[in-house]
């Protein structure tokens, strides 16, 4: 019997064509996040929040500048904010340059990714994972953002690939160790890496390393929270994990009763929410084609993670803690799901070979390019989409182009200059999103959580105690609403100053109370017609 001849060698099997596919897939990800980067400040509040840190930073301390008092800032962890910093006494505050930083950083992440998984799985698995995220719409679009995700998630892609190796290397582990933490210190959710940290430690009987790390971390953890509850303005929580734990049913004395319910509710939107962002194709007025995707994803998810656990068991760990924690956060939002989704395309992938393995290896592979020629052409064309109507945006002239902005941001917008235009610099203003609102007027402001914080009626004599001058109701935040009740049962001690279509109003406040007030009827009327507009903000 003959021997089969051995098949002649690939250029695209060879580690340098690996590599040449790869940097292809991430210039093309370069190119799609920089034509889909943002042209300004937003309304998303947390850009502009980061960027005056950085202020803050440079000016060596690390203050809300924005609140009236500049209190020491206790919410946001402080790398991101020094990230921008650097950047800005480079390029000064530039948001190209920020987004230049931060598409940088998930290349960076990206290549990361693939650089393991080439080692640990099959070639087909390695660079589809990665043709899916450098294809991905949100990935591009965050990239190109001034948000701290890109950061959070290079740190997570170095944290994974120092310990892909096992046995773990003590050099590995102190490395993982340093880009954990400052995971924690990018987003407060990269306590979920920490844990997987520790977890990977004791699986692998590292004890010692566990301990010294565990031990520092639960001393840094009881330090910071005392440091954090110490210095936190009144009625406001002084970081994320008080503020999750304090919102939902008060009424409910079981706090796992409480976290039980926000999994059922969660899970569920979390579900359509992975389809969309995985860029999986759907076909509109049916729901047949997602419920088919789902189910493939979560038996190919799982059986991915199963695969990953012998193999690379940092990630299984990682998607476990972080989903869990998600699942029982008050909040469903998308953005979430981006930084674990390089990883969750390797383990999709990997789960879909895994399957099809049993028909052979290029049966496996051939499934594994079908589908990820699928994601990445669903993915372009949306990016494609999302390039379009930004291509229209007269960057030069953002924040008054309605090509680049809603009505109802460009009236935002509006005001705010109105008030820096026309107003004392010693002027205090209560308005939500109050962080772009001071990067725009350069005025304080009184949190708006503190007034919402009260009862309703109590506003009038709020505003007349923090010295309020002027309000603003807008259609921005989700603030607003429980704002504007507020200040309705104040409306007689104010008076339109300024209107700006559709729904921004800034209201002075006055002294005395006037027995007839423009301002009721206008408050009225936000309040309802609040149920109509409240699903458009976003």
């Amino acid at each position: 019997m003959t021997a089969p001849s051995p098949a002649a060698p690939s250029y695209f099997r060879t580690n340098t064509g690996q590599w040449t596919i790869a940097a292809v897939f991430l210039v093309v990800f370069v190119a799609l996040a920089w034509l889909q980067r943002v042209p300004s400040v937003t309304t998303a509040n947390d850009d502009a929040t980061y960027i005056l840190l950085s202020r803050s930073l440079r000016e060596g301390g690390y203050n809300s500048i924005h609140l009236v008092g500049a209190p020491i800032h206790t919410k946001y962890p402080p790398v991101f904010p020094a990230l921008l910093a650097g950047v800005s006494t480079i390029t000064g505050e530039s948001i190209d340059a920020f987004a230049t930083m931060n598409i940088a950083l998930s290349v960076a992440a990206l290549a990361l990714v693939f650089a393991t998984a080439k080692r640990l799985l099959p070639p087909s698995v390695a660079l589809g994972a990665l043709a899916m995220g450098a294809s991905n719409p949100f990935l591009q679009g965050t990239s190109g953002t001034v948000m701290s995700e890109p950061a959070f998630l290079a740190l997570i892609a170095l944290t994974a690939w120092a310990l892909s190796r096992v046995p773990l290397a003590p050099r590995n582990i102190v490395l993982a160790c340093v880009c954990v933490t400052l995971a924690a210190l990018t987003r407060t959710v990269g306590a979920t890496l920490v844990l997987a940290v520790l977890a990977l430690l004791l699986l692998e009987r590292r004890w010692r390393p566990a301990a010294v790390y565990g031990g520092l971390i639960a001393l840094g953890i009881v330090g910071t929270s005392l440091w954090l509850r110490s210095r936190a303005m009144p009625e406001l929580a002084a970081d994320y994990i008080t503020d999750a734990l304090t919102t939902g049913d008060r009424t409910s004395p079981n706090p796992l009763a409480m976290v039980a319910g926000r999994v059922v509710e969660n899970a569920p939107q979390y579900a359509g929410t992975l389809l969309w962002v995985l860029s999986f194709p759907a076909i509109g007025g049916t729901i047949a084609d997602n419920l088919l995707w789902l189910v493939v994803t979560c038996i190919a998810l799982a059986t991915g993670l199963l695969l990953l656990w012998g193999r690379w068991k940092i990630v299984p760990l990682f998607a476990l803690i972080y989903g869990a924690l998600i699942l029982a956060w008050p909040w469903v939002i998308g953005r979430f799901l981006i930084p674990m989704l390089p990883l969750l395309a390797v383990a999709f992938l990997a789960g879909v070979h895994t399957l099809l393995a049993r028909w052979g290896s290029r049966a496996a592979s051939t499934a594994v390019i079908a589908v990820v020629a699928i994601v990445a052409i669903t993915g372009l064309s949306r990016a494609a989409t999302k390039i379009a109507t930004r291509s229209q945006c007269e960057r030069q002239h953002a924040l008054l182009s309605p090509s680049c902005f809603n009505a109802d941001q460009l009236s935002f917008f509006a005001a705010a200059r109105y008030i820096g235009d026309h107003t004392s610099p010693s002027a205090v203003v209560v308005s939500g999103n109050e962080g772009t609102f001071y990067y725009l007027a350069t005025r304080r402001l009184v949190p708006v959580d503190s007034i919402n914080a009260r009862p309703p009626g109590a506003a009038a004599d709020f505003l007349r105690r923090e010295n309020v001058s002027y309000a603003v109701v807008n259609h921005v935040s989700f603030e607003d609403l429980p704002l504007s009740e507020r200040l309705l049962t104040a409306c007689a001690h104010l008076e339109p100053a300024a209107e700006f279509p559709p729904r921004t109003t800034v209201f002075r406040v006055v002294p005395s109370p006037m027995a007839e007030s423009r301002a009721c009827e206008i408050l009225k009327e936000f309040r309802r017609d609040a149920g109509e507009f409240l699903p458009q903000i976003f």
